[in-house]
């Protein structure tokens, strides 16, 4: 039986998210004095104003954005449980793999948040960053990181419909393939925003929608080849 610490999301993950957070703080102060007291992000013009973000948004938006992620996926597994055994009627299982899966999740969106961080600060200081190599690489990395521990997904969700559970059986072999093709997905957008930024606007999402298709396609072949055999 799968104890309810087990469920809980790892503790390098919370460390890590932690980290993230002191590091965005700290990055703030050190660069407060050259930050300019406003940034335009929209010029005036036609029918609207001139649009500006304050410093201390600037400085803090971020950290607090990922402190509050964190307490939510913290929370997630038992919010899950209890949500979808509302939903369903029945009592639902809560597994240790789900919880991974998160902490993963928590640990990309520490990296991605870190990096957009020092990239919106550095446009108060004027500091010349590559933005979109930068930005790009970051959201490849996280789509690799995902990719790892994708296979490790296990809809365990119990329904009373056998079609519906039927198709939720068959997502966890199709995760396996997900997981390699969006490793790749990933691999390719770093190398896209490396040499050719503009394009990881496109490539980036369009492979991650086009691999999580490929999941719900590939899970629903395998449902029809179990019905027919």
């Amino acid at each position: 039986m799968t104890s309810r610490k087990d469920s809980r999301l790892p503790i390098g993950a919370l460390v890590f998210a932690a980290l993230a957070v002191a590091f965005m703080v700290v990055w703030s102060i050190i660069q407060w004095p050259d930050m300019t007291v406003e940034m335009v992000t929209r010029r005036a013009g036609g029918n609207h104003g001139e649009s500006v973000v304050p410093r201390p948004v600037t400085a803090i938006a971020l950290p607090v954005t990922l402190s509050a992620l964190t307490i939510l996926l913290a929370f997630a597994p038992t919010l899950d449980e209890k949500l979808m055994t509302k939903v369903t009627g029945m009592h639902q299982p809560r597994g240790s793999a789900s919880a991974r899966v998160l902490g993963a999740v928590l640990v990309g969106a520490g990296l991605l948040l870190s990096v957009l961080h020092v990239i919106f600060v550095g446009m108060h200081t004027g500091m010349k960053i590559p933005i979109e190599q930068l930005a790009g690489s970051a959201c490849g990395l996280v789509l690799i990181l995902l990719g790892i521990y994708m296979p490790l997904i296990r809809p365990d969700t119990m329904h009373a419909y056998p079609k519906l559970a039927l198709f939720q059986a068959q997502l966890g072999p199709a995760y396996r393939l997900g997981g390699y093709l969006l490793v790749l997905v990933g691999s390719m957008t770093v190398g896209t925003a490396i040499f050719f930024p503009k394009w990881t606007i496109l490539v980036g999402p369009l492979g991650t929608v086009l691999v999580f298709s490929i999941v719900a396609l590939t899970a629903l072949y395998r449902m029809n080849r179990t019905e027919d055999t």
